[in-house]
């Protein structure tokens, strides 16, 4: 197998010959147990090297068991609180349903407040964007956290800030992709930020349609934007 990735703790990252991949688990190593498991028996951490969390499923279950044991106060309050964090979404979830426009409003400024280019695309673009792909984003299909994406960036000097130009992205997609070539960064991004190829396909057909062209046709004018760059500091 090839190590593809080795954490702070020394913990490896490994892909086998058919693709599968495994990681060491912190806990199970140190138990002297085999450690070596599959990532899908870890949960998902995109923030860690390894993109999972140190510790397997099983050895996460099993220290979850013995911390409620021997916190019997505190998981009764953890429990209690989970009730509250229930209630309260099914209450908010029952007055989104009767509020829709309401929350289509609430959306809109929002996404003005939070978006990293709100002083430069305009609150009608914005809104016809979201409405596109309603009111959400674009790629995952998330409805919080969303921010306007020049596709092609205003740094290539090609770019505009309007409909044909904006997508609607979750936050972290939009920070992840920033000035980045739109097609080079899904290739290397989707697995790890949630989204699909053939999502990514679909949504840039409907962007390349907004300026008469074909996904293919509209790919080579990203890729000459990022390849004839103008300067626009001055």
């Amino acid at each position: 197998m090839k190590i593809l990735a080795v954490n702070r703790i020394g913990n490896k990252l490994y892909v086998d010959d058919n693709g599968v991949k495994y990681a060491e688990c912190r806990t199970c190593k140190e138990v002297g147990r085999g450690y070596l498991k599959p990532i899908a028996d870890f949960v998902e951490a995109k923030q860690n090297i390894l993109g999972v969390l140190y510790d397997c499923n099983e050895c996460r279950k099993g220290e979850k068991k013995r911390w409620r044991k021997e916190n019997p106060e505190k998981t009764r309050a953890y429990n209690r609180s989970q009730e509250r964090i229930k209630k309260n979404r099914e209450h908010r979830k029952k007055w989104e349903e009767k509020n829709k426009e309401k929350v289509k409003k609430m959306k809109i400024t929002r996404l003005n407040r939070e978006t990293a280019a709100s002083d430069t695309i305009p609150i009608k673009e914005k809104t016809k964007t979201l409405k596109q792909y309603s009111y959400s984003c674009a790629l995952t299909g998330t409805e919080n956290n969303l921010q306007a994406d020049h596709i092609i960036p205003l740094v290539t000097g090609h770019a505009s800030n309007f409909f044909e130009n904006i997508l609607i992205l979750k936050r972290d997609l939009n920070v992840s992709k920033n000035g980045r070539n739109i097609f080079d960064w899904a290739v290397q991004e989707h697995e790890h930020l949630g989204f699909t190829l053939t999502r990514f396909n679909e949504v840039m057909t409907e962007v390349a349609l907004r300026s008469g062209m074909t996904l293919e046709e509209y790919k080579e004018y990203v890729n000459w934007c990022f390849d004839n760059q103008i300067d626009i500091s001055g």
